[in-house]
Formats: structure tokens, C-alpha cells, sequence
């Protein structure tokens, strides 16, 4: 049943989860997972699953390609690197991440086919990037490649703004700018 004032009716769900695990005081380790699905719906393109960009896919352009349903997995290594906190007198990290995924535009029983006889069709990208603090928030250049045969470089400088119980004054300073070179 389309929403008030709406003439769209579609369902989509979406799992998406991200988990940090730092072993040391050097390494931190994440995993990100997405799953999700407009079921038997048609979905404008503005409400598609989305793959791509910096933090959703590396080694694809923002939102480069979408779909009704989608499958994300994606590993990530960050290494502080002590050797320059020192003269920069900041934390600077080494990263590296990998992605395995892909969205589809069919019907969801034929993506489900696909499963079933292991030709799914994945998607791969990675990035290897390097980031330091900044009075800003953290600035970040990684330069990525996926299965496409292309390199993507991504800038962005700034925080990321999260969701949480109670803000304080330092939790909402700064502004994220996100700068993709095509």
C-alpha cells in the first residue's frame, strides 16, 4: 500500500553492519556486512541498493552500480604507524581493505537461481589508502581498483556523523566533504 500522498509502493529491506576489532594499540580490524532486498518490488533509481565509492565499495566510483537486492562482504586492515607520529606530530595509518559483492536488477527467485548454481556473478574491488588526523577530522586519499580494470582515487577530509544517545559539543564539530576524482 503506497504511503500517504505517494503513488510508489515497494517494500526493500536491509541489513548493514559494521564490527571493529582492535588486537593492539597498532592494528584495527573490521568487517562490513550488507544484505538486502526489494523483494519482488520496482524501484526507482534513487531507491536502489547502491555499490560503490569509498566506503561502501572500494574500487568503484560512488554508486557506480545498483540494483534490487545486493550482497556485501568487506574486510578492512587500519595500521598506525608509529615511525611518523613523531615528526608530524600526529596518527598517521596505513589501510587496507578488500570487497566481495554485487547488486542485480532481476527478479529476486533469479538471483536465488544463481545461488543455487554458484554463478552469482561477484563483484571484487580494494583500496589501499593512508590517513592522518586534521583539526577537521581525519584526512584520508585512497586509491582503489576493482574487477572493472580501473583506478578510482578517493579524497575525503572530515568526520563522519553518527547517531548516538547524547551528543556533546565535540562529538558534532566539523563537516564531512567527500572529493571523488573521476
Amino acid at each position: 500500500m503506497p504511503a500517504i500522498g505517494s503513488s510508489l509502493d515497494f517494500t526493500r529491506i536491509r541489513a548493514d553492519h559494521r564490527g571493529y576489532l582492535s588486537p593492539t594499540d597498532r592494528y584495527t580490524i573490521g568487517l562490513h556486512l550488507v544484505g538486502g532486498t526489494a523483494l519482488d518490488s520496482n524501484l526507482e533509481a534513487h531507491n536502489s541498493f547502491m555499490l560503490g565509492g569509498r566506503e561502501k565499495f572500494s574500487g568503484y566510483y560512488r554508486n557506480a552500480v545498483w540494483g534490487r537486492h545486493i550482497t556485501v562482504i568487506g574486510l578492512e586492515n587500519r595500521y598506525r604507524m608509529p615511525m611518523f607520529e613523531r615528526p608530524l606530530r600526529r596518527a598517521v595509518y596505513l589501510r587496507l581493505r578488500a570487497n566481495l559483492g554485487n547488486v542485480w536488477t532481476v527478479p529476486l527467485e533469479e538471483v536465488l537461481d544463481e545461488a543455487r548454481e554458484r554463478s552469482l556473478g561477484l563483484r571484487y574491488g580494494g583500496s589501499l589508502g593512508l590517513g592522518f588526523e586534521t583539526w577537521p577530522g581525519a584526512f584520508n586519499a585512497d586509491l582503489g581498483a576493482g574487477d572493472h580494470g580501473r583506478f578510482v582515487f578517493h579524497l575525503a577530509v572530515g568526520r563522519h556523523f553518527t547517531y548516538r544517545r547524547s551528543f556533546a559539543p565535540s562529538q558534532i564539530a566539523g563537516a564531512a566533504l567527500g572529493i571523488i576524482f573521476l
